[in-house]
């Protein structure tokens, strides 16, 4: 009997000593659930560095060749011209050809300082490929007299139609796919707008640009579309060594500039990065650059030189060495070749960043992580837009003073005795 009661006492022993557990309270902050099972031997950390240095470097001469839109306009003291040419000319024999047009579909304006602006419209005096902009001598080109002049209007949306002499279509059909097309510019140098239009790599090829042209065979008239193939690169023209510069006024304040039209990308350095404890598993990692929505005249207003159009994506690249200001930057080849390394960044709540937690962790197992297994030993890093030659687009960002470029990371930090 004596057994039996305590083999009681012990049950009972063991059913209260389980509901007191029961009733502790768990700790609610925990990290993910890849930790959990090894939480008991470190403590996961959040935490956020600022970058140590950052500034940008501009460049006029890109392609504009393989854009989804070429330009013409002056605003607020950038310029915007273009070249077009059509590559497969009729060759309808005997014919006569009249009533020769282009027409040329729109797709956004930038700015309206003015509500009207006066192009003019020439024929190149000399052969032109498809990489004038990013060739000097095309820059501040001075065409032929104009055969024609147009006025654009900032609200109207009616494509343009620009009507060919018969002479110079005569002359492209002579000169075939090595005619020289038209050169299309700002009549004058007063800020107005940009005005863009939709080109031949849009992706819908009904919004291509398009020659029509009327055949007569006796008294007979048939008009005609030709295929509408061909190339629009455009020109940006702007004085970036000009004191009353963007750019120059964005250097003196300590801002960052990505741009894209004239090129602008930033150079960043994480030097902080060195001081991760080394026995650390990271979980995930965010770069995040602070828009600076102001504009540069007028601060109480938003920034009228971001381009609405142009879609908030943008590359997020490795640089593996650079010079100073930028000079000779090599950007590492596996963060171009291999896709879990091509990161992209997106626009989002007031800052560029990885906007997905799948990035996020990406970039952490990809990047920081080798950096801390000794991968990787630069800490520099370079943003860009990921189509910088579409359009003009300026995208001002918050400087380091303003702790403006940051990086969070979550990680794990093992305690080495636990191993």
């Amino acid at each position: 009997e004596e057994r039996v009661a305590m083999k009681k006492i012990l049950i009972l022993f063991l059913i209260l000593s389980g509901w007191i557990i029961s009733c502790q309270k768990l700790n609610p902050i925990e990290p993910p659930k890849e930790f959990r099972a090894i939480d008991e031997f470190g403590s996961f950390v959040d935490t956020t560095i600022t970058a140590d240095s950052a500034f940008f470097v501009t460049n006029p001469y890109v392609l504009t060749n393989a854009a989804e839109k070429f330009s013409v306009g002056n605003y607020r003291g950038f310029n915007a011209s273009f070249l077009i040419h059509f590559i497969r000319m009729p060759n309808d024999s005997n014919a006569t050809y009249d009533s020769v047009y282009v027409i040329l579909y729109r797709r956004h304006v930038l700015g309206k300082d003015a509500q009207q602006l006066t192009v003019n419209i020439s024929v190149p005096d000399q052969e032109w490929s498809d990489s004038v902009n990013a060739l000097p001598q095309w820059h501040n080109y001075q065409p032929p007299a104009p055969f024609e002049t147009a006025t654009l209007d900032a609200d109207d949306s009616a494509a343009v139609k620009i009507a060919i002499p018969v002479d110079v279509f005569n002359q492209w059909i002579n000169d075939k796919d090595k005619n020289k097309g038209l050169f299309v510019s700002p009549a004058d140098e007063q800020s107005a707008f940009i005005a863009e239009f939709t080109n031949f790599f849009t992706a819908d090829p009904a919004l291509w640009p398009k020659l029509v042209y009327r055949t007569k065979f006796s008294e007979d008239s048939v008009t005609h579309d030709t295929t509408n193939v061909g190339i629009a690169p455009t020109i940006f023209d702007y004085d970036v060594n000009s004191p009353q510069n963007v750019f120059t006024m964005a250097k003196e304040s300590k801002d960052l500039i990505v741009a894209s039209g004239i090129e602008s990308r930033v150079f960043v350095r994480f030097d902080s990065l060195k001081n991760l404890p080394p026995n650390s598993i990271i979980y995930s990692a965010d770069l995040l650059f602070d828009i600076k929505d102001e504009d540069f005249w007028d601060p109480s207003q938003q920034n009228t030189l971001n381009n609405d159009d142009h879609p908030d994506h943008y590359y997020l690249r490795m640089v593996k060495s650079i010079g100073q200001n930028g000079s000779g930057a090599e950007i590492d080849s596996i963060f171009k070749k291999n896709t879990y390394y091509n990161y992209a960044i997106y626009a989002g709540e007031g800052q560029l960043h990885f906007t997905t937690e799948t990035d996020q962790i990406r970039f952490g197992n990809g990047y920081v992580q080798n950096f801390l297994n000794g991968k990787f030993e630069s800490t520099w890093f370079m943003l860009q837009y990921q189509n910088e030659r579409n359009d003009l687009s300026i995208k001002r960002l918050k400087s380091i003073l303003e702790k403006g470029v940051q990086m969070r990371i979550r990680y794990y930090t093992v305690k080495s005795e636990g191993f």
